[in-house]
């Protein structure tokens, strides 16, 4: 196995844990546009974000307005479907997913939230919906989520303030990652002047001269333009950050504490001289879509690409830390312990399993593990046995995840590899 040498950063790592302020932030200003420039009802503005209500990595039927949590066989959950916020109930449900399962017809209609803004997302929709409904004024599911994608478009273009971004020191892990011999790099679709914006403000505490931030990196990229990146043989430009102007003299290597646009992988992987192999990168991001939230947009790409390509790929999940306190309370591991015995006792008799009331405890204290996490949704990973449709695209693509792109000093000093997992067909130890 080759040892990692250089370590990469999509920029939106630094940016995918926002406080609770800048959701709600968003939020308002969402309705606001969505009022006066869609014409939506003026009803939406009384609505504020409710932190409780989604997780990441839900589907939305576009054809139908059902907000669904899936699993990664695609199977519909019994109650985690919402119309609105009105939870369908199972029955609707088989009507409109016969068997309770996604056809690849439906998935072509589902719009995965899985970026760091999808709980946001599914909220306001759900909200929207859930407002013409009570209002019962006539909308169609698509044109909801696509205003509603739009207008986060809008928004996010105008940037985030610095003061909603939660302190996070890349410093320190930038220079263990140097100190131990790695050589670091930001690659991000983002422009300049709102990459040194964050990056000034996530370094002011540890730099004297925080516009010197790109002397942290080996290589800093903007405007990076994924996921065409990826694919395309585009020469890279050095941008003076003073002017913020783009030379026209060719680059001819790349330099640290310079500050470089456009580009491509294979540029970079020629200029860099990023080792001899690609699997000697590792590239972080936050899972997000690759194109600046545009509708339609797969959130995934900016793992699955770079895997393609031979890099190692590592994701960071804020929602990891969240559920491993939750999942480490004495309520949830009572419940688990409970949940376990109950599923081994009916799968020891055959007969225990149609018993009324082992099947009423069971479905009890998974309800229990549910509202331990998210009273609607569950889990943003498990789903009943397995994982979700969002954790399938997760460990599919990446090499690693965790929920703090600070944890990364690890992989200066252990080898990682995943724990032995039992087949189904194996036995119980």
């Amino acid at each position: 196995m080759r040892v990692i040498k250089w370590v990469g950063f999509n920029l939106m790592h630094n940016l995918s844990v926002l406080n609770h302020a800048a959701f709600k932030e968003m939020y308002r200003s969402a309705a606001e546009h969505l009022v006066k420039e869609y014409h939506y009802p003026d009803k939406l503005l009384e609505r504020q974000f409710d932190p409780d209500f989604a997780i990441r990595g839900l589907l939305f039927d576009t054809r139908n307005g059902i907000l669904m949590k899936s699993t990664f066989l695609s199977t519909v959950l019994s109650g985690a479907a919402f119309l609105g916020r009105q939870q369908v109930d199972d029955s609707t449900l088989e009507r409109l997913y016969p068997g309770m399962t996604i056809t690849q017809a439906d998935l072509r209609a589902m719009k995965h939230f899985a970026d760091p803004y999808g709980r946001l997302y599914a909220t306001l929709v759900s909200d929207i919906i859930q407002l013409f409904h009570e209002t019962g004024r006539s909308y169609h599911p698509h044109y909801v989520y696509q205003d509603v994608m739009h207008t986060m478009s809008v928004l996010q273009r105008g940037n985030i303030e610095p003061k909603h971004i939660v302190p996070k020191n890349i410093h320190d892990l930038l220079l263990s990652l140097r100190n131990s011999g790695r050589k670091t790099f930001m690659l991000t679709n983002q422009a300049f002047p709102f990459v040194d914006k964050a990056l000034q403000h996530l370094v002011k505490p540890h730099m004297k001269e925080p516009e010197n931030w790109p002397s942290l990196f080996d290589v800093s990229i903007c405007s990076a333009a994924r996921p065409s990146w990826w694919l395309s043989d585009a020469p890279f430009r050095s941008l003076n950050t003073v002017t913020q102007k783009t030379r026209w003299i060719p680059v001819t290597e790349l330099r640290q504490g310079h500050v470089y646009v456009g580009g491509s992988f294979r540029e970079f992987m020629r200029l860099a001289n990023a080792g001899g192999s690609s699997r000697e990168v590792l590239y972080m991001t936050a899972v997000t879509s690759a194109l600046p939230h545009i509708a339609g947009g797969d959130p995934i790409q900016d793992l699955a690409l770079p895997s393609s390509l031979g890099w190692r790929t590592g994701a960071v999940i804020p929602e990891v830390d969240v559920e491993v306190e939750s999942v480490g309370s004495a309520v949830y591991k009572k419940a688990l312990v409970k949940l376990l015995d109950l599923e081994r006792s009916s799968t020891q008799d055959p007969h225990e399993q149609y018993d009324s009331a082992s099947r009423a405890a069971l479905l009890q204290t998974r309800d229990t593990l549910k509202a331990v996490l998210n009273k609607n949704f569950g889990s943003a990973f498990r789903s009943l046995g397995g994982h979700t449709h969002f954790a399938h695209q997760l460990l599919r693509f990446a090499d690693v995840y965790t929920g703090r792109a600070e944890k990364l000093r690890i992989v200066t000093e252990s080898f990682l590899r995943p724990l032995r997992r039992s087949l189904p067909h194996e036995p119980f130890v």
